[in-house]
C-alpha cells in the first residue's frame, strides 16, 4: 500500500506541475497571479517530495521532483503519500488539509497564506472543485444604494482610498497586526 501511495502521489504532483506550467503559458489570468518569486514544496513523510518555483519577473514557474534546494516559502508535509494523494484529489481538499493540520497529520513551515494562493492556482488548471464565475448581474440594490431606503441616513459612506490616513496611527498599528496583510507582504504567518 505504501509503494502504491508513493507512486500515485508522485504522479499526481508531476501531472499537477505540467498543468501549472501549461496554465502559466496560456492563461493571462493565471500569469497575473504570479507576482513574486515563491517556492512551494509538497512532500510526504515516506519520501515523496516535489517543489514548484514561481518567478515573478517572468510570471512563469518550473516544477521539480525532490525537495527545494533552499528553504521553501511554504513546505507542506503529509504523514504518508497515500494520505496526501487521497487528500489532494478531493474537491474540498483545503478543509481537509486544515483538519489534518489540527490532527498533526500534516505539518507546514513558512507562510500559511500561500496554501490558499497555491490552491487557487491548482483550481485554474484542474477541473476538480472549480467554481465557475457567476456572470448574472447583481440586483440593483447591490449595485447602488437606494436613496429612498428607510435606513439610508444611518449608513456611513467613505470615499475609496489606496492607503490609510497618515494622521490615524491606531489604524496603521492595527493593520500591521492583521495576518492576511502580513502574509500577503511575504511574512511568515502562523495559522493559529
Amino acid at each position: 500500500m505504501t509503494t502504491l501511495g508513493r507512486v500515485l502521489f508522485r504522479v499526481l504532483l508531476s501531472v499537477l506541475g505540467l498543468l501549472l506550467i501549461v496554465g502559466s503559458r496560456v492563461s493571462r489570468r493565471f500569469r497575473a497571479q504570479i507576482s513574486r518569486d515563491v517556492v512551494i514544496e509538497i512532500s510526504s513523510g515516506d519520501g515523496v517530495a516535489h517543489h514548484y518555483a514561481f518567478t515573478g519577473r517572468t510570471r512563469s514557474l518550473t516544477s521539480h521532483r525532490g525537495r527545494a534546494p533552499a528553504p521553501a516559502d511554504l513546505a507542506v508535509t503529509f504523514d504518508t503519500a497515500m494520505l496526501a494523494f487521497l487528500t489532494l484529489i478531493r474537491t474540498d481538499a483545503i478543509g481537509v488539509v486544515v483538519r489534518l493540520l489540527h490532527q498533526r497529520r500534516v505539518t507546514y513551515t513558512g507562510n500559511a497564506a500561500y496554501v490558499l494562493w497555491f490552491w487557487g492556482l491548482t483550481r485554474m488548471v484542474l477541473p476538480l472543485g472549480r467554481e465557475r464565475r457567476d456572470r448574472t448581474p447583481l440586483p440593483g440594490a447591490l449595485l447602488a444604494p437606494d436613496p429612498a431606503g428607510r435606513a439610508t441616513d444611518r449608513i456611513t459612506r467613505e470615499p475609496v482610498t489606496d492607503t490609510l490616513d497618515p494622521a490615524w496611527p491606531e489604524a496603521h498599528v492595527a493593520q500591521r497586526k492583521m495576518p492576511l496583510v502580513r502574509g500577503s507582504r511575504g511574512e511568515d504567518v502562523a495559522m493559529w
